[in-house]
């Protein structure tokens, strides 16, 4: 058996392989992944929210527009009335977290949680978090943190709102990225 050199020599990147031809080898060019990471957006809630049940967060900040040391990579989430639409396809990477504070209040409790929709119509429920403040003589605060890989298959379907609950009235932190979630695209679908 006679194997048959390539006449030049390869350059960076290249390797040799097994030609169409028998017997003979060829330079082939080594493909490297692109990065996954092509999007990477922080959203806050400007100031303090006040309520109790189960609510909505409707208003929302972009932390790289107030707060400079914060990344932005790709193009940007869209926001209207505390539904987000992505800007892309993919697996998403979506954290939220929240930081509270109840005053002088003897027992509570409270949930954030994450909102999908694959249809543009009913939300589920797919991360929470909760905890409680116990027997505050002041001020007492508490936070908590979700997050959920949400496969982004139709960016005009699926869709993702933050919700917060509380057994009693309190205060949701803002500013600060006291609250606030983050969007990370991750891979493609």
């Amino acid at each position: 058996l006679e194997l048959k050199l390539p006449a030049t020599i390869g350059t960076a990147n290249q390797y040799l392989k097994n030609s169409s031809t028998p017997g003979t080898l060829e330079f082939g060019t080594v493909t490297f992944p692109t990065k996954s990471i092509t999007h990477i957006n922080q959203w806050h809630i400007p100031s303090n929210t006040s309520g109790s049940g189960s609510n909505d967060l409707t208003a929302w900040n972009k932390s790289a527009d107030s707060l400079s040391d914060y990344a932005l990579l790709g193009s940007e989430m869209s926001h209207s009335s505390g539904i987000f639409t992505f800007p892309a396809e993919g697996m998403w990477l979506i954290f939220f977290s929240a930081w509270y504070y109840a005053d002088a209040r003897s027992s509570r409790w409270f949930q954030c949680r994450i909102m999908t929709t694959t249809n543009n119509s009913s939300y589920n429920q797919v991360a929470d978090c909760s905890n409680a403040i116990y027997d505050t003589g002041s001020n007492g605060y508490n936070s908590c943190a979700a997050m959920v890989v949400f496969d982004v298959t139709d960016t005009s379907n699926c869709k993702v709102k933050f919700q917060y609950d509380s057994q009693n009235t309190l205060e949701v932190m803002g500013g600060k990225n006291f609250t606030s979630t983050r969007f990370i695209k991750i891979a493609e679908t």
